[in-house]
């Protein structure tokens, strides 16, 4: 399970991977250059609502959490953190969502990191709003990005099995 962490203008991605012992947790960084690797066992974790506690690299956590709108409020340690925390479904809604409310931007963006698949936009064509102008991949599921408005291409950023990050530009219209 793929997870987007916002916290004090810094994003982590988190990829789980559970199995019956444990969780292998992939932790990249926001320029998803820096990768950690961790483990944590199951036989040290209990969850209870509004309480995890578990034991990581010897020492006991406790964290305390709750909804403050569409935040996630953690205390820990004597002191609170404000996080956004997005999952992959929410990730793919956002992207979508974020692409169709551009429809009067001059360029489309990547909502989250993924693969460029195929496209079908050529510079100087113009598209009616909804024609397929690529296709990415991100969390093994396919994303056709439609055109927000009727739009004249006029540069494409990206190619085909390009890999990107989120945020990035990917076509720019005139």
């Amino acid at each position: 399970m793929k997870f987007k962490v916002s916290m004090k203008n810094k994003t982590y991605w988190l990829n789980i991977v559970e199995s019956s012992t444990e969780w292998e947790i992939q932790l990249l960084e926001d320029d998803l250059k820096k990768e950690t690797l961790y483990n944590v066992s199951k036989k040290d974790f209990v969850e209870l609502p509004g309480v995890v506690s578990f034991i990581f690299k010897n020492k006991s956590h406790v964290l305390h959490t709750t909804k403050q709108g569409d935040k996630d409020l953690l205390f820990c340690k004597g002191s609170y953190r404000t996080l956004s925390v997005l999952n992959e479904e929410e990730l793919l809604r956002e992207s979508i969502s974020s692409n169709s409310a551009l429809s009067k931007s001059s360029n489309i963006v990547s909502g989250m990191p993924g693969k460029i698949v195929k496209i079908y936009a050529k510079v100087g064509n113009t598209y009616k709003q909804g024609e397929p102008l690529l296709v990415i991949e991100a969390m093994k599921m396919e994303n056709e990005i439609q055109a927000p408005s009727d739009v004249c291409v006029k540069n494409i950023l990206v190619k085909e099995n390009d890999n990107i990050e989120s945020g990035a530009k990917l076509i720019v219209f005139k």
